[in-house]
């Protein structure tokens, strides 16, 4: 799913979470708290759908209600309000304040951070 192992870490650089090549979401602790599928779709450690990530970069909820964008490094909510940025690794607020870091990231794969960001911790952009 992954060319790399991802580690999301906080602007204190404490470990966040941790997304493995095949996918699995793990916190700090590597507790398993969800699953990226090769579909798009967004699973939590149930596996019940939580959302979905396409290609394009359009993030719904689990009722396919788009709940934000990302394209060209910025994060954007349903109504296109920019609320995040994500560039080389670096993940940032709407007012660009670095709020982490995501180590292993390919270009290709920072639609699924914006896509982790909003299923699961929308608090992290300050949203």
């Amino acid at each position: 799913m992954f060319p790399n192992k991802i580690t999301i870490k906080l602007s204190n650089y404490a470990t966040h979470t941790y997304i493995e090549k095949d996918g699995t979401i793990k916190d700090s602790s590597y507790k398993t708290k969800g699953y990226f599928k090769r579909d798009g779709a967004v699973q939590d450690d149930s596996y019940r759908t939580k959302g979905y990530v396409d290609s394009s970069g359009t993030i719904k909820d689990s009722s396919y209600r788009t709940i934000g964008y990302f394209k060209d490094g910025t994060i954007k909510d349903s109504s296109y309000k920019t609320i995040g940025y994500i560039k080389g690794g670096t993940i940032q607020n709407g007012s660009y304040k670095t709020v982490g870091y995501a180590d292993g990231l390919s270009p290709n794969d920072e639609r699924f951070i914006a896509a982790y960001i909003l299923i699961f911790e929308p608090d992290l952009l300050g949203k």
